[in-house]
């Protein structure tokens, strides 16, 4: 991995840790109407983070979508790449709602 591009996932992972003790209460600094603002960039990293590991997963797994003769793509595409958008999208539901 590139030095540029562990530079951005360390940037998303702190954004996250901040935001998700801002959620969480943890630093009284946010009123309550910024906390939407905070559930959303939690949201953003959570699904930034987990899709290459889910890509990687679903490779690992045969979970990809081999091309054919009627395909356009050109090599095996990983199909688990929701998996990571449903996970944030549930966790940061869980959050504004609890």
């Amino acid at each position: 991995m590139s030095g540029i591009r562990k530079a951005r996932y360390f940037a998303v992972f702190f954004m996250g840790v901040v935001s998700l003790l801002i959620v969480l209460n943890v630093t009284p600094v946010m009123r309550f109407r910024y906390r939407s603002g905070f559930i959303t960039l939690l949201s953003y990293s959570i699904s930034y983070l987990l899709t290459p590991l889910t890509c990687s997963l679903a490779k690992r797994l045969g979970v990809v979508n081999v091309p054919n003769e009627r395909k356009v793509h050109t090599r095996a595409t990983p199909l688990l790449g929701g998996v990571p958008i449903f996970i944030a999208f549930f966790l940061s539901t869980v959050l504004t709602f609890c």
